[in-house]
């Protein structure tokens, strides 16, 4: 997540910048970083800047971009009445109702500069017991990835253990979130929270055998709890970043290399994955911590 800045709004340069101190941020902090302005008098209240100087007392000039923009997350549960919330990522900000369009409207109606501009979220209990969660707006391409991992893992009854070790958000459920091969890590990490671990799931078409495949991988917050049993590396460790794709991230993970031993006629499938249907295959990389 973002490295995030207390400061005062009214304390501005000459120039316009908000001036604050090195040890008003809550992380590591360098000229050129991308930071959350949030204003000590009102939590609510903030911004995203770039640090545009820092000197060597610490103090520094921070350049205001665009206003912050809300990822807020639509979650129907069948378990509970109302079964339908909306939560924002990362804000105090959330509310319940009887359906979709209820929760929607509720959201909007408080936030009304902010909603026009925020990434829109849908995710479904699974009866399996775990979540399932896609960006909206729900199209045929953008909800492929949740399609497939639907056919391999709960059409296969498999069960949520496997899930466990790879992704537990903050409520202690499994989280699985489809992404297309173009969606940026950043992209993942702004819909969860420091305390959040979640499976990344995205779809291969045309694997061996004319397969489908669901390749799925891991990311966490940096505050999320380390897996017992997993081994897990930084992001830096495998030369990835922020701004690095999903693609790129499964790739680090092995999933292609899987693929080509696949390939190899004289190859026969892992005992993990012979239980699969002709049509669809699901895979595993390794997890990796977003520090």
């Amino acid at each position: 997540m973002r490295t995030t800045v207390h400061v005062d709004f009214n304390d501005l340069a000459r120039d316009g910048k908000v001036v604050a101190l090195k040890e008003w941020a809550n992380g590591p902090i360098a000229v050129g970083d991308l930071v959350t302005l949030v204003d000590q008098f009102d939590d609510e209240l903030t911004m995203r800047a770039v640090v545009a100087e820092q000197d060597d007392s610490g103090q520094m000039y921070l350049d205001f971009t665009p206003p912050v923009v809300d990822n807020v997350v639509y979650s129907r549960d069948p378990r509970k009445s109302p079964e339908w919330q909306y939560q924002v990522v990362d804000r105090k900000d959330f509310g319940l109702g009887g359906s979709f369009e209820a929760v929607r409207k509720l959201y909007h109606s408080r936030n009304p500069v902010r909603g026009p501009l925020a990434v829109e979220h849908f995710q479904q209990y699974r009866d399996l017991g775990y979540w399932l969660r896609t960006r909206g707006p729900a199209n045929e391409e953008s909800t492929l990835p949740i399609r497939t991992f639907v056919a391999t893992f709960d059409n296969q009854n498999r069960s949520v253990r496997e899930l466990s070790p790879w992704g537990i958000s903050s409520n202690g459920e499994p989280l699985v979130i489809g992404c297309l091969p173009s969606d940026t890590i950043q992209s993942v990490l702004d819909q969860i929270t420091d305390h959040d671990s979640v499976v990344v799931t995205m779809a291969i078409p045309n694997g061996p055998g004319g397969r489908l495949i669901s390749a799925t991988s891991s990311l966490a917050g940096s505050k999320a709890p380390r897996p017992a049993k997993q081994s897990y590396r930084t992001l830096a460790d495998v030369g990835l970043g922020l701004e690095s794709t999903i693609l790129e991230l499964m790739e680090t993970s092995g999933i292609f290399e899987e693929l080509k031993r696949l390939e190899k006629q004289d190859v026969e499938l892992p005992k993990s994955l012979k239980s699969a249907g002709r049509s669809e295959i699901i895979m595993s990389g390794r997890l990796l911590i977003a520090a």
